[in-house]
């Protein structure tokens, strides 16, 4: 019976030391990180849109998109501003055209201008993708973008945040 207590309060403290040892492995954030988070969701993503004129003519028609922007106190010392806000500077879009046949744009730096104050939202407009991007084969398809929003915090440091979306070309057909 007493081996079984040693047994027992051994595999006890063995527990208490690999819960401790857990708990102490350091910040769960980075110390060096803003006191501040910068969410951004894609709030408006409408297609481009193909329509034939009364001459049979293929018209796109592009529409802004929207990214809204929070900033996000991590506690309550980090809601003073300016000395917390961020300033978006732009959007950084990677294209790809799965399935092959298109001209796939380069890489492009959108300008996306804009201030986020702590515990504020701000919504930002910006185009997809260039006219002159346009390939006539893109249309009925959808392309993937990888986009990162580039940001200042007040501080000078550079925050980025990415998104993954499709941006869908209608046909005029």
């Amino acid at each position: 019976m007493k081996a079984n207590w040693k047994y027992l309060a051994t595999a006890l403290v063995a527990l208490v030391l690999v819960a401790v040892a857990g708990c102490a492995s350091g910040d769960i954030d980075d110390p060096g990180s803003p006191p501040n988070v910068l969410q951004v969701l894609l709030t408006e993503s409408p297609p481009v849109t193909g329509t034939q004129d009364e001459l049979g003519n293929c018209l796109l028609t592009l529409t802004e998109w929207e990214l809204q922007m929070t900033n996000v106190p991590k506690n309550s010392l980090a809601v003073a501003s300016p000395y917390n806000d961020f300033f978006v500077d732009y959007v950084i879009i990677n294209y790809d055209w799965p399935g092959g046949g298109v001209v796939v744009p380069p890489e492009r730096e959108l300008p996306a201008p804009g201030t986020v104050a702590p515990d504020k939202t701000v919504s930002v407009k910006f185009e997809p993708i260039l006219f002159q991007d346009f390939d006539t084969n893109m249309q009925g398809t959808t392309g993937l973008m990888d986009m990162q929003v580039v940001a200042r915090y007040a501080d000078g440091s550079r925050v980025t945040v990415p998104l993954r979306e499709s941006l869908v070309v209608e046909s005029c057909q």
